[in-house]
């Protein structure tokens, strides 16, 4: 892959290399444990623990419990999918600005930049946020080119469990900045990967729907990547199209498009965002996590399903298009 990298060591201090040399996961790993040491991250993970519940997951993290408390969100996200976006002191720019540590490296492929900085309140260790070309302002929708840049940091990671997330306004994203969220999951597989599926179609690219899941979605699956984005990229296009808030879940192999609803649950502020409906949980209570349930943990997921009459419609515009 030919570019360069810019790896910010210091807010002042900018190292460049050539992209062929670059160790993408150890450079993450290693900038985000140091902005951890310095303080850039304001909620921390130092008392995160993690448990399976049935055939979900769940966390205790009470600083990521505590931002989301700190954002007071309502209990319905009403935000229009295709939202524009307003320059603010709320987009990663002037966060940049007021937070110059925040940022790590920068990608400059193709010959558009990537940036990628530390989450400040993050569910994992190395959360990170993925910004495709930042000056350009561009707002939270998703488009063709953003799932290349997406796709395009995959491929960067040795890791077999490395993904990449994105919420639609709509869907709780909390900044009207094209962003996605990039995060190595512990362990072989998220829960989502273990849920049953239906088989829509077989050829390339293979699409399924989930079942005996609390969520509603489809999963495409591709040997080649750029058929694969294609055909999520559509989908997501039709749910733009009826101003249906959605989440993205993205690794190596396949895509999972989730259609949502704009309600949330009582258990979580940021109701089922792209991590949730991987099938984990985020709790800031001791006790909550200590004695949650997995019935409890399914319906709070299932409020930010898509009904299934609205899903089975979206689907069939979805074929009827696509072929």
């Amino acid at each position: 892959m030919v570019g360069v990298v810019r790896i910010f060591q210091d807010a002042d201090e900018v190292v460049e290399c050539p992209l062929g040399d670059f160790a993408f996961d150890a450079q993450l790993h290693s900038l985000w444990a140091d902005r951890e040491q310095r303080g850039v991250i304001r909620y921390g993970i130092e008392h995160l623990e993690r448990r399976s519940v049935g055939r979900l997951a769940v966390q205790f993290n009470p600083g990521r419990a505590r931002k989301e408390q700190d954002l007071e969100r309502p209990w319905r996200d009403e935000t229009p999918v295709l939202a524009r976006s307003e320059e603010s002191d709320n987009d990663f720019l002037t966060i940049q600005a007021t937070h110059p540590l925040q940022r790590l490296f920068e990608l400059e492929v193709e010959p558009r930049p990537i940036t990628i900085n530390v989450n400040y309140a993050p569910i994992l260790p190395g959360h990170s946020i993925l910004i495709p070309d930042p000056s350009a302002r561009r707002p939270q929708h998703l488009t063709p080119a953003a799932l290349k840049d997406a796709q395009l940091v995959i491929e960067l990671s040795s890791s077999p469990s490395f993904w990449v997330g994105f919420n639609s306004l709509g869907s709780w994203a909390s900044i009207n900045h094209l962003h996605f969220h990039a995060f190595d999951y512990p362990g072989a597989e998220m829960p989502v990967q273990r849920a049953t599926r239906q088989e829509l179609r077989a050829a390339d690219p293979k699409i399924e729907r989930l079942t005996n899941y609390p969520l509603r979605a489809l999963v495409i699956s591709e040997p080649d990547p750029k058929e694969r984005l294609a055909a999520a990229s559509r989908f997501v296009s039709v749910l733009q199209e009826d101003d249906v808030p959605h989440t993205l879940l993205l690794n190596r192999d396949e895509a999972y498009v989730f259609p949502k609803s704009r309600d949330r649950g009582e258990l979580t502020a940021t109701g089922a965002g792209y991590f949730e409906t991987g099938g984990e949980i985020f709790l800031g209570d001791r006790s909550v996590y200590e004695d949650i349930d997995e019935a409890t943990l399914w319906k709070e997921l299932a409020i930010g399903s898509l009904d299934e009459a609205s899903f089975a419609s979206l689907v069939e515009r979805f074929f009827e298009d696509l072929w």
